[in-house]
């Protein structure tokens, strides 16, 4: 008989392999997760840490140009006002009616008078080389009670002034060297009566002077200006020919107001000068070369180059 087959015993498989598959898979974990905490680690970091400041776009300046219009809707004298944000200066300039078209040979009044504000706002464009931004029509009454909301002004003569009207309470009679307070009915009347030996340079020389203590004390009187801006708004909008709307006006009131806050926002009036002939004033080149520089140094710096 055979003898039966003896059982080989059975080689256990070494665990080797396998430990050596767990390690590895460990290892790419770990370099994983850590490659993951580095990044969060560094985001973190760059939240934390100095952030970088963005250069805002400089606030551009801008013109709103106030045209004055007596009851009988002549045109009487305008204003130039400039708010320059980013120089915290406000230009402020007076424009004779009187004042000649460029290259042409009508007044500011009969372009008026012919065409409207718009086109009036254009002959102004062109005269003054400056863009208007915005215009108002301002009525005999929203004058007054603009200049009464500010404070009037106080004002010495160099001359007697003296003049009768025909209507009732608007006269004007002022001694030379005499100081006296004067409010908007006064303002308003100076602006545009014969009272000045010459002529209508002296009104406009005066409309210079009220200019310069009306915007000077409204930058001064901070509080009282910041609360009254809406009211001065709604009387210069009332009832006029503008456009100037709400949207405009809250931006330039958000600058306006932070320039206040500053208390340090300073005034230029520019006195427009030339020659005059048979009341009519034809800017000089010497005058349209002084506004140009003042223009320019009021731009944000982005605009200058």
């Amino acid at each position: 008989m055979s003898e039966p087959v003896k059982k080989q015993p059975k080689q256990r498989k070494s665990q080797i392999p396998v430990a050596l598959v767990y390690f590895a898979t460990l290892l790419l974990f770990l370099a994983v997760f850590g490659l993951i905490a580095s990044f969060i680690v560094d985001k973190l970091n760059e939240l934390n840490g100095p952030q970088p400041v963005e250069q805002a776009d400089p606030v551009p300046s801008s013109n709103l140009l106030m045209v004055h219009v007596n009851g009988k809707d002549v045109l009487a004298e305008m204003a130039l006002i400039r708010i320059s944000p980013e120089t915290n200066s406000v230009v402020a300039m007076p424009v004779s009616s009187f004042t000649m078209e460029d290259d042409g040979d009508k007044t500011l009044r009969e372009v008026y008078s012919e065409g409207g504000i718009v086109t009036l706002k254009e002959a102004v464009e062109e005269t003054f080389d400056i863009k208007i931004d915005n215009y108002a029509s301002v009525s005999n009454g929203a004058y007054e009670r603009i200049v009464d909301m500010i404070g009037g002004i106080i004002y010495t003569p160099k001359e007697d002034l003296y003049y009768i009207s025909k209507a009732e309470g608007y006269d004007i009679s002022i001694r030379a060297g005499q100081a006296i307070s004067l409010v908007g009915r006064q303002v308003r009347l100076i602006s545009q009566y014969p009272v000045f030996k010459n002529g209508k340079q002296g009104n406009l020389e005066f409309m210079s002077e009220a200019l310069d203590q009306l915007v000077t004390s409204a930058l001064r009187q901070t509080s009282i200006t910041k609360n009254n801006l809406d009211n001065i708004y709604n009387i210069i909008t009332k009832d006029s020919d503008t456009d100037w709307d709400k949207n405009v006006f809250k931006v330039h009131k958000t600058y306006f107001k932070k320039m206040l806050d500053t208390n340090e926002t300073v005034c230029k009036v520019v006195t427009p000068t030339g020659t005059w002939k048979d009341n009519k004033l034809e800017l000089s080149d010497k005058f349209k070369d002084q506004l140009a520089k003042i223009i320019k140094e009021t731009e944000p710096a982005k605009e200058k180059d």
